[in-house]
């Protein structure tokens, strides 16, 4: 899926915080980076590359009169690039479970 290491712990740290399919995760990019050991700038310029490359969309939070809030991350383009791969990683399981069952070897009855 051509990602970096550290695009893939940020892209894993925003699936932690999505808990339901109806609202998109919101982490404070500073909360991402105490995780990761990074500073923040760093997962910035993650973020970014991981929305040029079709991974996520930056959604602007507001919070009633006080400005804005974290942003929020829509993950329906890390959803359509899995979906894209599943037929692929199905037929393979499929594979192995012949060759598994082939590679078994039943006890001869005596």
């Amino acid at each position: 899926m051509n990602l970096e290491p550290d695009e893939l712990n940020v892209l894993l740290q925003l699936i932690s915080h999505w808990w339901t399919a109806e609202h998109d995760p919101h982490p404070a990019k500073e909360t991402i980076a105490r995780r990761m050991g990074k500073e923040p700038r760093t997962i910035q310029r993650h973020l970014t590359k991981l929305e040029k490359k079709g991974f996520i969309k930056r959604v602007a939070r507001f919070k009633t009169h006080k400005g804005q809030d974290s942003n929020g991350y829509d993950l329906s383009g890390l959803i359509a690039k899995l979906e894209a791969v599943a037929p692929e990683f199905k037929t393979v399981a499929e594979q192995n479970k012949r060759r598994r069952a082939k590679a078994e070897v039943k006890p001869a009855i005596i």
